[in-house]
């Protein structure tokens, strides 16, 4: 994973802790708790230079790799959809911690040009009114 791919990782991850810390109702938290924990995952795997995994195959693959890790990340998501998401929020800050932490600061992405909304000048021959 090139660094343009764990820093646009990093950020997506940075924003879900972002909306983690204060959602708007519970289910809102439950679908942050749900994506973060496939991108946290993807991440992980991606980031030690494995193939990543999805789905029910996370805790499988990552329980193989470290079982201490395995059982804190575990415990972490579980408090975090009983309402107590500390423990997941540090699990992050951990996971990303050797590849620079949270971030947010100066990180910028810019659109690809075909997706860009192309305006059209306005006439400049219009008719007095």
């Amino acid at each position: 994973m090139g660094r343009r791919d764990i820093s646009r990782k990093r950020y997506a991850i940075s924003d879900l802790i972002d909306d983690l810390r204060d959602p708007r109702n519970a289910i809102e938290a439950a679908a942050i708790i749900g994506r973060l924990h496939e991108q946290l995952g993807d991440f992980y795997f991606r980031s030690l230079g494995m193939w990543s995994a999805s789905g029910k195959h996370i805790p499988r693959r990552r329980k193989k790799l470290d079982a201490a890790l395995s059982t804190r990340w575990e415990e972490a998501f579980l408090d975090a959809w009983s309402g107590q998401r500390s423990k997941l929020i540090q699990l992050t800050e951990e996971i990303l911690h050797p590849h620079g932490g949270l971030l947010f600061d100066g990180y910028r992405q810019d659109a690809p040009g075909d997706w860009r909304i192309r305006i059209k000048p306005a006439s400049t021959n219009q008719r007095p009114g």
